[in-house]
């Protein structure tokens, strides 16, 4: 083997060897679609699911809803600036700022696997069991209406003497019905609980079956044709779903967080602290001398005990998300399992 080589060995092992400088933190691996870039650094469409994956699961619904998805890039942006400038100033180094990094990555752990947990007991049975047990609280009686609007009430009573000689309901309301929000829709409103409706309108249409005209009614200044196209009396579970998968996402963390407590050894004791006799300091440590007496300090250069393993330099271990270390401490400390 030749000098050059043994040198590039020698280097090699000694730069192994040699503690390496913590990796910062915020490193995002993803291959999606850049959305923007801050300063040379792709903002992608990966970053947004994860933000999207995090979020309760209406907003999330919201924000589907909606389609824009701007608010989230802007927000994005807004923390890439402040992201730059934070590892600009090695702040990542500060160890206060370390204890923030090592808890927010046990959170996301942590809320990762109980989104896990819930994916799994989320089944389809155990949502129509809710909606069974629950069934009260879902049964409002509730008409599907449709109207169709007038200026004047000759007018409507043009279009009611149409429909008494069978003209189609949908087809009147979308040409001749001022509410450009039903008009194209047949006139429907949707479905209505009778206790949302005005008193008037409520005391008439109450006991009116399904397929009942009512009208021309006066209301303010604008006159109505009402029409109902069905009456139910309890919300079905397709129309409730989302409400009870919200509901039942907090139940299920909970039932699995007292399973998780009923088989861990959990001792609080901020609320109950241990009750422990009160002994000599250093008394509770390993060769501690009797009666509380200082132990006497080992001598300068003192030799191992025979039989006893030679010390070895400490080596640099790896860690695992989440390790929490105190400030002044040289290694982290386990805070948790």
């Amino acid at each position: 083997m030749t000098r050059s080589s043994l040198l590039l060995l020698a280097s090699l092992a000694l730069s192994a060897c040699q503690p390496q400088p913590p990796a910062v933190p915020g490193t995002f691996q993803g291959a999606g679609t850049t959305l923007a870039t801050v300063n040379g650094e792709a903002l992608t469409s990966d970053m947004v699911d994860a933000i999207l994956r995090s979020l309760p699961a209406q907003i999330k619904q919201q924000i589907d809803a909606s389609g824009d998805q701007s608010p989230l890039i802007d927000s994005l942006v807004a923390s890439e600036l402040l992201y730059q400038q934070a590892v600009k100033a090695n702040l990542h180094l500060d160890p206060l700022v370390q204890q923030d990094i090592a808890l927010a990555e046990r959170h996301a752990l942590a809320e990762a696997h109980a989104r896990k947990v819930v994916q799994e007991r989320m089944t389809d049975a155990r949502i129509q069991s809710w909606y069974d047990d629950h069934k009260v609280q879902f049964a409002q009686p509730q008409l599907l209406l449709a109207h169709i609007m007038f200026a004047d009430m000759a007018k409507a009573e043009e279009v009611k003497a149409q429909l008494d000689a069978g003209g189609d309901f949908d087809a009147l309301a979308t040409a001749n019905s001022m509410d450009t929000m039903t008009a194209p829709k047949g006139g429907e409103i949707g479905w209505l609980e009778l206790a949302q409706m005005a008193p008037p309108l409520r005391e008439q249409i109450k006991d009116s079956a399904a397929g009942s005209l009512l009208g021309p009614l006066q209301m303010g200044r604008t006159v109505h044709i009402f029409k109902i196209k069905e009456r139910r009396d309890v919300q079905p579970l397709a129309e409730v779903r989302d409400d009870i998968v919200a509901q039942l996402e907090q139940e299920i963390r909970q039932e699995y967080l007292d399973e998780l407590k009923g088989a861990a050894l959990v001792v609080e004791t901020y609320k109950s602290p241990a009750a422990t006799p009160d002994l000599p300091a250093g008394a509770d440590q390993p060769g501690a001398a009797p009666d509380g007496a200082p132990a006497a300090p080992a001598a300068a250069g003192d030799a191992p005990a025979a039989g006893a393993a030679p010390a070895l330099p400490a080596r640099p271990m790896p860690t695992r998300p989440g390790r929490f270390a105190r400030p002044g401490s040289k290694a982290p400390v386990k805070s948790g399992p």
